[in-house]
């Protein structure tokens, strides 16, 4: 079995993640070939407390992925004895709104892959799209179950859901039903979205999944009052590609800074915490979670 893993998206966490995520694949059945798709610019964002008038200062901290850390990236995966087949840097475009730029890295990350099966004039099986900010439980990789996942979705398209029934035989999660998201500004209807931080299935699906974006583009009025991950869900069901509930277990390593609480630079320095998993790294990644979540329902953003 031939596999593609891309990694794809804002580098954010990529320092604490990579041991996990390269870990986890290390020892995967078949022939896995790596790709990088990121933005050449990153971000934090760094929030300041005030309890007393329920009110929280958010700056947002930007980077650009400069030569030395894009050399280190691939290092990375030369140390980790990964065969890293494509590195791009795109150009981020500050003019699309969050739908479209979600589904434009995605459509990137694809062409990449694209472009080696089109010169080997060959197909993967299995083509993985990951962000650089996941991290993946260990228990249920150990047991062989995300190995039965993946292989069973060179048949099917995996979406890591929960079990939450939406219609007859398609287990699916919906959004928290709201009727805006505070954080772009637009609406978000009942209809499920498709996480973006790990999906995976046969690559023809993929080449179909990543032309969502010049879908959208045709559509960008739309797309301003849809949620980024909606869209996706809703382009999927217009064309027929049917979503399996195959869970795998991951969590999201937030790049956020908050004054006196969090700060994912600990972990960076400590790369034995991840690879184990321990306590103070799960609850870690945990409390920075809910922390982010507390932020929106909580207090209001200056």
């Amino acid at each position: 079995m031939r596999i593609a893993i891309c990694v794809r998206g804002s580098l954010r966490s990529w320092d604490v993640c990579k041991h996990n995520i390269f870990q986890t694949f290390r020892n995967f059945p078949g022939e896995i070939d790596w790709f990088f798709d990121s933005w050449d610019v990153d971000a934090y964002t760094y929030y300041e407390v005030f309890p007393g008038d329920n009110t929280c200062r958010a700056q947002r901290i930007e980077t650009e992925l400069d030569v030395k850390t894009q050399t280190n990236i691939k290092i990375d995966f030369k140390k980790a004895g990964m065969k890293l087949v494509s590195f791009e840097i795109h150009k981020f475009d500050s003019t699309l709104n969050p739908a479209l730029s979600f589904l434009k890295l995605i459509y990137l990350s694809n062409c990449s892959k694209r472009k080696i099966e089109l010169m080997s004039n060959s197909r993967y099986d299995v083509v993985i799209q990951i962000r650089p900010d996941t991290v993946f439980k260990p228990i249920p990789w150990r047991d062989g179950h995300c190995v039965e996942n993946i292989i069973a979705s060179a048949k099917s398209y995996g979406v890591n859901y929960s079990h939450k029934a939406i219609t007859p035989g398609l287990k699916l999660r919906t959004f928290n039903e709201i009727a805006i998201n505070d954080r772009y500004e637009t609406i978000v209807s009942d209809v499920p979205g498709i996480p973006d931080f790990v999906f995976y299935g046969p690559s023809q699906v993929m080449d179909l999944l990543s032309s969502a974006y010049i879908d959208a583009k045709e559509k960008e009025e739309e797309t301003n009052f849809c949620f980024p991950h909606a869209t996706l869900f809703k382009f999927l069901q217009r064309n027929g590609v049917i979503m399996y509930d195959n869970f795998l277990d991951v969590m999201i390593v937030r790049n956020m800074k908050i004054d006196g609480k969090y700060d994912y630079d600990y972990f960076k320095d400590n790369p034995k915490e991840v690879l184990e998993f321990s306590e103070s790294f799960y609850n870690g990644v945990a409390s920075c979670s809910d922390v982010w979540y507390n932020l929106y329902d909580r207090f209001k953003i200056i």
